[in-house]
């Protein structure tokens, strides 16, 4: 089927990588499908803004189908919160509707930066880029919650700086 076309391909050269990430559009479209189909986890990274909290809705219903048809396997990773400004009433108030979802809200949020454009324009991650900005902890902090996920200690930077060794964990 069309929809187990990447699963086809990336089984045979699993074992090679201990994580493949699948950047893909909000929709249902058959990109989007084939990497449902394929993967273990989904993050789904969301605006705080009442179109998206709908559109979200969508998607999961997405997610669902995909479960019960091709990939009983996949699981909701966690739903990140995106662009997130805690100084905006409806900001606070769709993160308070997502909790009220009892959906799997990642713990980290993660804000508005100019760093990222900055980022961008000198070719480097925000991380690289601006290691102690409060937006590359933030990003580092969820790398750690998703090697959580993972059931495997992540050997990134800590958002405190610190490298992480397997042992640690």
């Amino acid at each position: 089927l069309r929809e187990r076309a990447l699963r086809r391909v990336l089984t045979p050269v699993a074992g090679y990588y201990h994580v493949c990430l699948l950047d893909c559009p909000p929709s249902a479209g058959l990109i989007t499908l084939n990497a449902l189909t394929a993967a273990q986890g989904v993050l789904v990274p969301m605006q705080p803004q009442a179109a998206d909290l709908a559109a979200l809705t969508s998607f999961l219903a997405t997610v669902d189908q995909v479960r019960n048809a091709y990939n009983a396997r996949l699981e909701l990773v966690g739903v990140l919160i995106t662009f997130y400004d805690d100084r905006l009433v409806h900001h606070r108030e769709i993160r308070t509707r997502l909790q009220e979802m009892n959906l799997p809200l990642m713990r980290t949020v993660i804000g508005r930066s100019i760093r990222v454009a900055e980022a961008v324009g000198a070719e480097q991650s925000v991380v690289e880029f601006v290691a102690s900005s409060p937006l590359a902890q933030a990003y580092l902090r969820l790398a750690e919650e998703v090697a959580a996920w993972m059931g495997s200690p992540s050997g990134l930077p800590s958002a405190d700086g610190a490298q992480q060794d397997a042992a640690e964990s």
